[in-house]
């Protein structure tokens, strides 16, 4: 097991991470950036899925409603992505949240 250890010292106080992996062969920079974080970033997607366009509500009686329920939702999600990274690329937008 390795420990990668990342200690910031910022305005508003320390921000200190740690990470334990047995991955071998990538260097700490790679782990923390790559992995690390692109989990995380993985993380606010499921968050905004849920939260801000309501993804989570399967409130309908029957399967197959609940089932075009989240395809709805998430259709809207992936039109909201592209929107903010393709057409909106230079714009303040740019950095919208769904709940935005």
């Amino acid at each position: 097991w390795r420990v990668l250890l990342k200690a910031e010292v910022m305005a508003l106080g320390e921000n200190t991470r740690f990470i334990v992996t047995s991955l071998q062969g990538l260097d700490a920079g790679m782990l923390y950036e790559d992995i690390y974080c692109a989990r995380g970033q993985a993380e606010n997607y499921i968050k905004h899925l849920k939260g801000d366009l309501a993804a989570d509500r399967t409130s309908c009686t029957s399967f197959l409603a609940n089932c075009m329920r989240l395809l709805l939702h998430s259709a809207a999600y992936i039109l909201h992505q592209q929107l903010r990274t393709q057409a909106l690329r230079h714009t303040a937008l740019s950095q919208a949240q769904p709940s935005t």
